[in-house]
């Protein structure tokens, strides 16, 4: 009978060898596999990253809200009713608090006939970004000046139908307008009527 054993060994030891190789490495997948499985670390939030009201430059939209698209039903049903309106030539004005405390500003959407015709967003935060953000992915068809210049200058992007108000020294962006894209000539009759093409004499 040992004999026999021994033959058996003899015979068989390549294959008795590989039979405990595998048994080791299954015996230490499982083992060690449990031991380091452990409750899941919980993932880090993603750092934030800078959102504009609109990617500049792709259309001229702020919270969904389109000029020359929108309606006032659809503005209402974005951002509910407007803490107050009126009526600036002859087009109805919403206005919507922005999220600055102080000063106490307000965001305002115009009509014409029951369409979104501009928007003015208005904050004294970074909500809008930094000038740069605008600059470097285009060049403005014109810098104007209005009645807050200095230190103000309306940074005017016409085929966007976008306007940047921003203090460029420190490049703080402090309004956005949108609007349909329009000619030079048809801005400075309507919503760019305040502004200037040349600088004003206090310059």
């Amino acid at each position: 009978m040992i004999k026999t054993i021994l033959h058996f060994l003899k015979r068989s030891w390549l294959l008795i060898l590989l039979a405990t190789i595998a048994s080791l490495l299954l015996i230490n997948y499982f083992w060690l596999g449990k031991k380091k499985t452990g409750p899941e670390k919980p993932s880090l939030a993603p750092t934030p990253t800078l959102s504009l009201p609109t990617a500049p430059f792709s259309k001229p939209s702020w919270n969904g809200i389109t000029p020359g698209e929108s309606l006032k039903t659809d503005v209402e049903e974005i951002l509910g009713s407007p803490s107050k309106q009126e009526f600036k030539d002859g087009m109805q004005v919403y206005f919507y608090p922005s999220s600055t405390s102080f000063p106490k500003l307000f965001h305002e959407i115009t009509f014409s006939q029951n369409q979104v015709a501009f928007i003015k967003v208005k904050t004294a935060d970074k909500e809008l970004g930094i000038l740069s953000d605008y600059l470097r992915r285009d060049s403005p068809d014109k810098v104007l000046y209005g009645p807050f210049s200095p230190p103000f200058l309306y940074y005017l992007f016409l085929n966007q139908g976008t306007v940047i108000v921003a203090v460029p020294d420190e490049g703080t962006v402090l309004e956005a307008w949108y609007f349909q894209k329009i000619s030079l000539e048809e801005f400075l009759k309507t919503w760019g009527k305040e502004l200037e093409l040349n600088q004003p004499e206090q310059f």
